[in-house]
């Protein structure tokens, strides 16, 4: 019996330290699961499709409202009414002023792209190469450690310098693409990769963007979530480790006025997904953003 209890201890320390949680029942089985809002009581305008609620942004400097379409990989511009305006002709990230980077695949043959307003097509941005290893000891006088006979690493690497500053010029900006460095100099703009970058320079600071994003952060004027429910934990693991992911129902009630509605939202099906309220950066508009299973989807509701 010693041995019972003491196994029954053991099991539920690693349950707790995996993210089991205890089960209960549902706390409000007469409250439907979300199947949509309540078209009897609000008008429901669909503004967007297939997004990210983290890459809804604004740029103040140009007055741009951005939006990524996740399943797609495509950028639009919207109007202020949240709807798409146009499609942009732009890939990658987006770095402030209207221009976008794109970096290749291709770690052997790195390549970057630049787009920039009106987007109509990509520039490729040079890479900023290193001098051949061989070329300059064939073609310079290079000092050798008279111990070893190897030649002397930091003269090397001051020809490298020296040659490469002489086509970037004075370094005057930097935008790290993470293993991408596009450098902004007197004489021109190009790339190298990070770790060539660390070798020969430092990084300049950026320039400050005030992006704005819509998603900033989660407001509950309208949707608010009253109580939740564990009625099950999903398993899993390895030969290493186990853990368990809880699942249930979490109770909203949506209001706008005197009129209201509840539902509740099933974490099983819906495991890494949320619905959410958007504060409006445009207006007082009661926005809701829900994320589905090929992206989210952005709402205007109000009364009718």
């Amino acid at each position: 019996m010693r041995f019972y209890h003491l196994k029954i201890a053991i099991l539920a320390i690693l349950y707790s330290s995996c993210g089991y949680e205890i089960t209960a029942q549902d706390k409000y089985p007469k409250i439907p699961e979300f199947s949509g809002f309540d078209k009897k009581l609000f008008v429901v305008d669909t503004l967007l499709r297939g997004i990210d609620k983290n890459m809804i942004f604004y740029d103040k400097d140009d007055g741009f409202i951005y939006c990524l379409n996740f399943a797609k990989g495509e950028y639009f511009l919207l109007d202020k009414s949240l709807k798409i305006k146009q499609r942009i002709n732009a890939k990658g990230s987006f770095v402030g002023n209207k221009t976008f980077y794109k970096t290749g695949d291709d770690i052997f043959k790195p390549t970057v792209y630049k787009y920039v307003y009106p987007w109509n097509k990509g520039i490729k941005i040079n890479k900023l190469d290193v001098l051949d290893y061989d070329f300059i000891v064939k073609n310079y006088k290079i000092p050798k450690d008279e111990k070893y006979g190897e030649y002397d690493i930091d003269a090397i690497r001051s020809i490298i310098k020296k040659d490469m500053d002489n086509r970037l010029g004075t370094l005057k900006e930097t935008i790290n693409l993470r293993d991408h460095i596009i450098c902004i100099g007197t004489k021109g703009e190009f790339f190298m990769l990070e770790y060539v970058f660390k070798t020969y320079y430092e990084e300049k600071p950026q320039k400050k963007n005030f992006i704005q994003y819509l998603y900033k952060e989660q407001i509950e004027k309208n949707l608010y979530q009253f109580d939740e429910v564990v009625l099950g934990n999903h398993g899993g693991g390895n030969h290493f480790s186990g853990w368990t992911i809880p699942y249930g129902y979490q109770y909203y009630t949506f209001k706008i006025d005197k009129d209201s509605v509840q539902f509740k939202w099933n974490t099983k099906t819906n495991s890494t997904r949320r619905i959410i309220q958007m504060r409006d950066l445009w207006g007082d508009r009661v926005l809701i953003y829900k994320d589905g299973e090929n992206g989210g989807e952005l709402y205007s509701i109000r009364k009718k």
